[in-house]
């Protein structure tokens, strides 16, 4: 079962991308069935004016978390359960190759007060 850090989150769940839910219901299973845990959804959709809290007023930058197409998981249990993070990251590449070369769809990285997390995104 898919948990949400928020209740905002699980109304934004249903604004997502159609491939980024497939990969999201499909990353559950993986957790579930190989270590009998639930994903955790930290984050999904952006303003421009979080987008701008982040990279600065102004910027021109855009986030695929500002159209529906990225979903940031939490991996404080993955560590309590002593899964790395690089397992899933890497299962999610070999299952959905992202649509563009030089890409990925999955990555672990930090990102502000956000702490470090693994990143899902999708290509339109």
């Amino acid at each position: 079962m898919i948990n949400f850090v928020h209740s905002k989150l699980k109304d934004e769940f249903n604004k997502l991308h159609p491939q980024l839910i497939k990969i999201l219901f499909w990353l559950d299973g993986f957790l579930n069935y190989h270590w009998r845990q639930s994903l955790i959804i930290t984050h999904l959709m952006r303003t421009q004016t979080e987008q701008e809290e982040i990279y600065g007023k102004g910027t021109s930058k855009k986030s695929v978390h500002q159209f529906g197409r990225g979903a940031d998981i939490s991996v404080k249990d993955l560590f309590a359960n002593r899964i790395a993070p690089e397992i899933l990251v890497d299962a999610i590449n070999d299952a959905f190759p992202y649509a563009k070369p030089d890409y990925k769809t999955a990555l672990y990285h930090e990102l502000d007060h956000r702490g470090r997390h693994i990143h899902i995104q999708v290509a339109e």
